[in-house]
């Protein structure tokens, strides 16, 4: 392990961390409201359309726990190229794909790859940074990467219905980019730092996140990062459908609430670091769980009284996020916190919740739509209020148990 430490000392560079995080947001954020552009070369069906979510989801959830096994194994270089290079294929695979159930399996392996590209990123921050140094590079990395989704979501908002074949430009924008990760990931990244015996620890490693489960505090932490999680999934599934087909949205309007969002993003960063500064981690995922609530309240307020109004749907949307990026590192830091010399098991065990809960909501919805049951905005709306209320309540709950925690083995 002193090799392995050795030779991951050098801190890489903040924009080739933004430029990894932005792959992820991309897809997730701003692939769901491009692939609508798909429909007239493909007749998609509303449920086609939600099912690319999905599809991208059930990838980012199954790797989400043996990720940082597999970067230790084979050493965060190689797969990192990896990654870049299967995402690169990926979407130019789905430039010219011939069928739709093409498109759907290259979102699967984008979603798969883009998160094992993330979790590695994230690994190797944590080697070489530590305490507020790390912190403060992922705020930099996580703030400059939804600025830059911001613009990307505006521009191809507002181009969505008016230029046919955009989705083509999109998923070629997306292999450009991992073209150059695929690069960069060869000068960032150490090498030799290979570890043969992560894949080995494994078992022993999916065991004592089991084990974190078992304490009352951890496992509220885990409830309350999920459901904030589950709130964006559902925004993300139903969002574009509930703005293109229920409200007839312009391109304008369409393009500016998802640039908005991922606005919010940033913003919450800066909240949660305020929030931080002042208070427990505790208290920042209450403040980001009741901001989320808040939002999917003003949501069904919008669908109530101001039906087919994408202004006055869409503002509350964006805002979920705001809240949504609040509880997130307040989430992490907690985990990390409780679990103590277990962090990185910590980490891994909410990431996997973080992934798989939304999935579970996604499919959900998706199969609403599928029997006719789900109502569009309002379906939505109430996803996004209720996962944001048991995230409260998982943050109260956090309160009562945060004198909870995992001592050394």
């Amino acid at each position: 392990m002193s090799t392995i430490a050795a030779a991951e000392s050098r801190v890489p560079s903040t924009f080739f961390l933004a430029f990894i995080h932005l792959q992820l947001l991309t897809i997730m954020v701003v692939g769901p409201m491009v692939i609508p552009n798909m429909a007239s070369e493909f007749s998609l069906t509303t449920i086609q359309v939600k099912s690319w979510t999905t599809a991208m989801l059930l990838g980012s959830g199954l790797v989400a726990f043996g990720a940082g096994a597999v970067s230790e194994a084979i050493g965060r270089r190689l797969v990192g190229m990896l990654a870049a290079g299967v995402v690169a294929g990926a979407a130019l695979l789905t430039m010219f794909a011939w069928d739709y159930w093409v498109v759907l399996v290259m979102a699967a392996l984008m979603g798969t790859f883009a998160s094992l590209a993330d979790i590695n990123m994230d690994g190797y921050v944590g080697s070489v940074s530590k305490g507020k140094a790390a912190s403060t590079m992922f705020s930099r990395v996580q703030m400059s990467s939804d600025l830059m989704t911001a613009v990307l979501a505006f521009v191809f908002g507002v181009l969505v219905f008016s230029v046919s074949g955009l989705w083509q430009w999109f998923f070629g924008m997306l292999a450009v980019i991992n073209f150059l990760l695929l690069s960069m990931s060869a000068k960032e990244y150490p090498g030799g730092t290979r570890n043969a015996a992560a894949l080995s620890e494994f078992g022993s490693h999916f065991r004592k996140g089991v084990g974190l489960l078992r304490m009352p505090a951890f496992l509220c932490v885990v409830g309350a990062a999920t459901f904030g999680s589950s709130t964006v999934a559902a925004v993300v599934t139903d969002g574009p459908t509930a703005l293109q087909v229920h409200t007839q949205s312009s391109g304008w309007v369409y393009g500016g609430t998802f640039g908005l969002l991922a606005l919010m993003g940033s913003l919450g960063y800066l909240i949660g670091q305020q929030i931080s500064k002042r208070s427990s981690p505790v208290v920042q995922l209450v403040i980001g769980s009741a901001m989320m609530a808040v939002a999917g309240a003003c949501m069904i307020l919008a669908v109530v009284l101001a039906p087919g109004n994408s202004i006055a749907l869409g503002l509350p949307m964006a805002a979920s996020f705001c809240g949504h990026t609040v509880v997130t590192s307040a989430a992490l830091a907690s985990a990390v916190d409780l679990a103590r010399v277990e962090s990185s098991v910590g980490a891994s065990m909410l990431t996997v919740f973080k992934r798989l809960v939304p999935l579970l909501l996604s499919v959900l919805l998706v199969g609403l739509t599928a029997t006719g049951t789900n109502q569009g905005p309002m379906t939505m709306s109430v996803a996004v209020f209720a996962c944001a209320v048991l995230g409260l309540l998982c943050s109260l709950l956090c309160i009562r148990f945060q004198g909870d925690q995992v001592e050394a083995a």
